[in-house]
């Protein structure tokens, strides 16, 4: 379907995929993290919030650099996001 896609927009090429790809990725992780605070999304931007800035003062991120480079993640809130859906934050609500 995609392929049948990108011929109607025009010439086929992988720089067309690839931004497709990300997409569907991200949207992956989101779900995924989303469905592990119980589909709560306001919950989600709150804590990615709170974490993403943690990691941008110098927090260091509880994924390996391994999982970080193999997922091409390097901005804090999508460290953030990746954490919360491989269930690596303990967090507590106050």
């Amino acid at each position: 379907m995609l392929n049948v896609l990108l011929r109607e927009i025009g010439e086929f090429s992988v720089f067309k995929v690839a931004p497709i790809q990300e997409a569907l990725n991200s949207l992956e992780i989101t779900a995924k993290a989303l469905k592990n605070l119980n589909g709560d999304n306001y919950l989600l931007a709150l804590i990615v919030a709170q974490r993403s800035e943690q990691l941008a003062r110098g927090s260091e991120p509880l994924l390996s650099q391994d999982y970080l480079n193999k997922h091409h993640i390097v901005k804090p809130v999508d460290i953030a996001i990746y954490e919360i859906a491989e269930d690596k934050l303990d967090f507590k609500l106050s």
